[in-house]
């Protein structure tokens, strides 16, 4: 195995929020999809999301946590307790 310094390419290493924009927006342009954004005349899927419940890991502190920081969170912690609306292609189902 080569060590980091000998494989790869410099400067590649992309950002949490860069890993999640690609397959949902980033996908959506690329495909020319009116999808992957909350915006006119796209369609959507969206959740929202209770933290700070009794169950799991998923805690937000709003004095310490940045948006990103709260992306990241919702979508390494986040448990089915957590999830109080689920929308799919524009429509509320739970």
């Amino acid at each position: 195995m080569q060590p980091a310094s000998q494989h790869g390419t410099p400067s590649s290493r992309i950002s949490f929020v860069e890993a999640f924009w690609m397959p949902t927006a980033g996908g959506a342009q690329v495909l020319d999809a009116k999808t992957g954004l909350l915006a006119k005349n796209h369609h959507y899927d969206a959740i929202v999301v209770e933290a700070n419940k009794d169950v799991g890991n998923l805690h937000i502190w709003s004095e310490f946590d940045s948006p990103k920081d709260i992306l990241e969170k919702i979508i390494c912690l986040a448990q089915k307790e957590n999830v109080k609306c689920v929308w799919v292609q524009d429509k509320l189902i739970i």
